[in-house]
């Protein structure tokens, strides 16, 4: 009997230690069935009867997940931020941009963005009106603005 509570408990604490160190569920579906079955083993009930049971109710969890509750779990629409609007505005450079030093602010739109040259040999000094002609993460990328 100990073996068997030993068993599911370890099972349990793999399956906790893979969920917390990853970043999708992986192994969530499978914790209810591990804690009955652990149940089951500190109640002497047959070792096939523990593993018919994890295999049965693993199963139904899945395909739960996967039919119905992802629905309201992960579907939940990613809200847009409408960056891509900021592409082709012009700003004014508030700190100089230099690729290679890591550098460089830019106004636009009445905010501060953390920027970058599209090209690495070129830099913009303060005061320099730019273009904005791509985001990167949450950089700007930038060119000189057509006067």
């Amino acid at each position: 009997m100990i073996f068997w509570v030993l068993f599911w408990f370890f099972i349990l604490a793999a399956l906790i230690f893979i969920e917390a160190i990853s970043s999708d569920l992986l192994t969530i579906w499978f914790m209810p069935a591990t804690v009955i079955c652990l149940v089951l083993a500190a109640l002497k009930v047959e070792v096939l009867a523990q593993f018919i049971v994890f295999f049965i109710l693993s199963a139904i969890l899945v395909v739960l997940y996967k039919t119905v509750l992802k629905k309201f779990m992960v579907g939940k629409k990613k809200e847009k931020t409408n960056i891509d609007l900021i592409v082709g505005e012009v700003g004014v450079v508030q700190e100089d941009i230099d690729n290679l030093a890591a550098t460089g602010l830019v106004k636009v739109k009445a905010q501060i963005w953390t920027a970058r040259s599209s090209d690495d040999a070129i830099g913009f000094r303060v005061g320099e009106r730019i273009m904005v002609v791509g985001v990167e993460g949450v950089k700007l990328i930038c060119k000189k603005a057509d006067e």
